[in-house]
């Protein structure tokens, strides 16, 4: 066969784009050097051979039909060749016929994409993954949630979301808490079926769509998947996890679905660690009291209607008035009264707790300024309390600090009420804010004594100086054997380490003498004051 030369025979020879001529059938019968290049083989490796040979497998073949009927003057197909060094070549391919003497041919030009087309997989992956785990991100799992809703398919969504994620982040390092959150995403990825999806859905927070029948059994291996045993540093650290659970029930919005299941996560995660809870229809409307409440929150910090109320706290000696605990209100709320057991867990999971409390301490710190002034009044003291979130803050503590030095009252005036919760989240660095103020005179309490994690340990590296008993023990008194021992344990303790202690909720005559006798320094409740507004307390 005589060699083929199709026009500018010059131009494909040099040419930068692979290009090859071939027969209507498909032979290759000439190539240019770049088209070698691309293929990473010799001229004698191509030449000879079908096309149709040197392409990816999955692809159909080329239909020139179009050129035998006349009906097509060039034709465009996407296609991909196995290259040099085993990389994928992807791009188009371009067919132009033409006649050299009676023969027909094929001119084949190949526009090399691959890196434009490899840059679009991975934004396209990227978009719907998460970088870090690798696992589908929340987009993808709503879209194959849709998927399985409109299939109407059997199933669940599970929410996980790690426990107490920051605190471990505060103690070895965000480095530790990414090495746990890329373990969790491993493991729950071992643990589903095919067909099934798990996703990252926020810094420690997973969803899992789980089609079929939800037992108990895969429930216990979900949660075995998200509480590993680490290695390292982390080794002694106990990695917990919260569950919520919505079922499937036909066609609804996959936001919808994926909410509720979060709703019930956020509910498991309010009444404690590694708890499992399943969607109610109640939980919707917790939910927008809560969204409710926080924009009743923000609305009083940004108006200033955070206040306070003074309660008394009495020396057990006479009875007589040592000092006042501050107690957060919000005035003029457009919900009305708003018991602080309700809003301030809620400023705390919003960030709201700062604001609200530098406002509870310039109120705290402007009134027992201006009770101490008075006649007799010059011994009183304030308590304030201050939430972990406070705690972990080491800018917002020192900022407290700042306002007790530039208030006029003396740094020992000022006791400082963390609850034993502290010690839950609280890492060894965070406590240097409490340590710095203790450095400045103020003084460290010790509040609900009694009901939660501490130790002798704490007591001793933070040395605190007062301890309060829980309200939950005085209230069993004077009847219950058992409380007062424990009172009076409590009592001894601070005695023996040189602590005052307090006894909140004191609210009879009986109570009070139980508490006397039991060696506590300290009385607070409504038998001696209830809590008033601050700016209507006399010494």
């Amino acid at each position: 066969m005589a060699a083929v030369r199709p026009p500018e025979s010059l131009l494909f020879d040099q040419s930068h784009v692979p290009m090859f001529i071939g027969t209507m059938g498909g032979s290759i019968v000439r190539v240019n050097q770049a088209f070698l290049e691309l293929l990473g083989k010799g001229e004698d490796d191509v030449v000879g051979r079908d096309v149709e040979e040197l392409r990816v497998r999955d692809q159909p073949p080329v239909d020139l039909s179009g050129f035998l009927d006349g009906t097509a003057s060039v034709i465009r197909v996407e296609r991909r060749f196995e290259g040099a060094g085993g990389r994928v070549r992807e791009g188009r391919l371009v067919l132009v016929p033409f006649d050299e003497g009676t023969e027909p041919w094929v001119l084949c030009t190949f526009h090399d994409e691959t890196a434009r087309i490899e840059a679009e997989r991975r934004m396209r992956y990227e978009a719907f993954h998460d970088r870090m785990t690798g696992l589908p991100n929340r987009a993808l799992f709503l879209d194959r949630l849709g998927q399985a809703l409109v299939r109407d398919e059997p199933g669940a969504v599970v929410a996980v979301g790690l426990d107490r994620m920051r605190a471990l982040n505060e103690a070895f390092g965000h480095n530790a808490g990414d090495r746990v959150v890329v373990e969790v995403a491993r493991r729950l990825g071992s643990a589903i079926q095919r067909g099934d999806t798990v996703a990252r859905i926020g810094g420690d927070e997973f969803a899992l769509l789980l089609l079929g029948e939800l037992d108990e059994v895969t429930l216990d291996l979900v949660h075995a998947a998200a509480t590993p045993r680490m290695a390292g540093e982390l080794s002694q650290t106990s990695i917990s996890a919260s569950l919520g659970i919505r079922p499937l029930a036909g066609l609804e919005a996959p936001e919808l679905v994926l909410g509720d299941a979060l709703l019930a996560l956020q509910r498991a995660k309010e009444l404690g660690r590694s708890r499992t809870v399943h969607y109610e229809a109640s939980l919707r409307g917790r939910a927008s009291r809560t969204a409710e409440l926080a924009k009743a929150i923000t609305a009083a910090i940004d108006e200033g209607a955070v206040d306070i109320d003074l309660q008394g706290v009495h020396r057990a000696s006479d009875g007589l008035v040592a000092g006042y605990e501050a107690l957060v209100r919000l005035r003029k709320s457009r919900l009305g009264p708003i018991s602080p057991v309700e809003f301030v867990p809620i400023a705390e999971q919003r960030g709201l707790i700062l604001p609200i409390g530098e406002a509870v301490m310039r109120q705290s710190l402007e009134r027992i300024r201006e009770l101490r002034s008075r006649p007799g009044g010059a011994h009183l003291f304030v308590a304030v309390n201050v939430s972990p979130v406070q705690v972990r803050d080491p800018a917002h503590m020192a900022h407290l600090g700042e306002l007790i030095e530039r208030s006029g009252v003396p740094p020992s005036a000022v006791k400082i009420e963390v609850t034993e919760s502290v010690f839950v989240d609280l890492a060894s660095e965070a406590a240097s804010g409490l340590l710095a103020l203790r450095a400045r005179g103020v003084q460290l309490f010790l509040d609900d004594f009694g009901t939660g994690y501490s130790s002798l340990h704490h007591l001793a590296s933070l040395r605190f100086d007062g301890l309060k008993a829980d309200r939950s023990f005085v209230r069993q008194l004077p009847d219950d054997p058992r409380a007062l021992t424990l009172l009076r344990s409590i009592a001894q303790l601070g005695a023996g380490l040189e602590m005052q202690t307090v006894a909140e909720g004191v609210e009879t005559p009986a109570q009070a003498q139980a508490l006397r006798e039991a060696g506590f320094d300290l009385l607070q409740g409504f038998l001696f004051h209830r809590p008033e507004p601050a700016r209507d307390v006399r010494p």
